[in-house]
């Protein structure tokens, strides 16, 4: 018997039991403000709370969620505590979506 393991990356689908989870990944397409404190924040709309999440916009602009159940979100777009930006997205497969600040 020969068993293998394969390793997902990061932008795979996470397989839990029978179930699939979709990702959602994001970039921001201007600039970055200097010294910004940026993340994204995805809110549920249609979707379970706990399914509420937080990613690192990294220096590049581009962030990920992943793990959530289907259904519609909102993502929230911050500097610290202030709100840049929102944008609804449908969460129901793999997603991606350019967001543009302001």
């Amino acid at each position: 018997m020969r068993v293998g393991l394969v390793v997902a990356t990061s932008d795979e689908q996470r397989i839990v039991g029978r179930q699939v989870f979709p990702f959602i990944r994001g970039r921001i397409e201007c600039p970055l403000p200097q010294n910004a404190d940026l993340w994204a924040k995805l809110v549920p709309i249609t979707g379970p709370e706990q399914d509420l999440m937080d990613a690192t916009i990294e220096k590049d602009g581009t962030f990920q969620f992943h793990g959530m159940d289907a259904g519609d979100y909102l993502i929230i777009i911050l500097d610290g505590h202030r709100v840049l930006v929102t944008q609804a997205v449908d969460g129901t497969g793999n997603q991606v979506v350019t967001i543009r600040l302001p």
